[in-house]
């Protein structure tokens, strides 16, 4: 595989859009879905840990996946998530070793100062467990959000090192292109950290395009609710 950069024209002729971009509103749109999904995620992370935890402030970039994942430190934990209900696509959440050893240990009853950072199947299947309630926490959020059901499946938890990173990229998105939420991960007195939300750009932008639908379709909603509540004038 070329390691060359892939110019802003190759892009746009790879996806055949005029431009690639996220415009100001796409943007807060995939903010606003972060901060209130991933808020609600955090809240169930801290009950299954007994730790406070906040995921605080995303920031959203447009991205080339194997460029992204390759500065990531390595090995990290990858859980895919699909959307099965409401949304049709997939996210990417990427973690890192000590965060996921410390989540990890956590959940396995130690106090997370210690963690083993040799990740076997019994950890694997306890962090996996964490991102099932934390992303399960997170679609209900969406749900109600979208005002649409959205469900997923269980995500799928693997750890990412350097020997199957390009076998994954592949399988995991067809066009490298992709945008990317980050997150502060802060688990009390234990994690300050950051994850990151990967999101193939098709179907970040129908994400953004939903919850943007969504929120113009509320105000008329509201309106007609609020006419059909308004006693009817007596007639003279």
């Amino acid at each position: 595989m070329s390691n060359e950069m892939l110019s802003q024209e190759e892009i746009n002729a790879l996806l055949n859009e005029e431009a690639v971009e996220l415009t100001p509103l796409e943007r807060d749109a995939l903010g606003e879905i972060g901060n209130i999904s991933f808020g609600s995620g955090a809240t169930a992370l801290s009950l299954l840990l007994n730790r406070r935890v906040e995921l605080n402030t995303p920031n959203v970039e447009l991205s080339e996946l194997s460029e992204l994942i390759r500065k990531y430190p390595k090995p990290c934990l990858a859980a895919e998530v699909d959307y099965t209900t409401g949304l049709k696509g997939r996210n990417l959440l990427l973690i890192q070793m000590h965060d996921a050893a410390v989540i990890a240990d956590l959940m396995l009853g130690g106090d997370g100062t210690s963690p083993n950072m040799e990740l076997g199947d019994m950890e694997i299947s306890a962090i996996s467990e964490a991102m099932n309630q934390m992303i399960g926490k997170a679609s209900t959020s969406m749900s109600s959000l979208f005002e649409l059901r959205v469900e997923i499946a269980p995500p799928r938890t693997r750890v990412l090192s350097m020997k199957n990173l390009e076998e994954f990229i592949s399988q995991f998105i067809e066009n490298n292109l992709v945008v990317v939420v980050y997150f502060r991960l802060v688990i009390e007195g234990l994690v300050d950290s950051q994850i990151m939300l990967v999101i193939p750009y098709p179907f970040a932008r129908e994400m953004a395009k939903t919850l943007i639908d969504a929120n113009e379709q509320a105000p008329v909603e509201e309106k007609m609710a609020e006419q059909k509540g308004s006693p009817m004038r007596p007639m003279n």
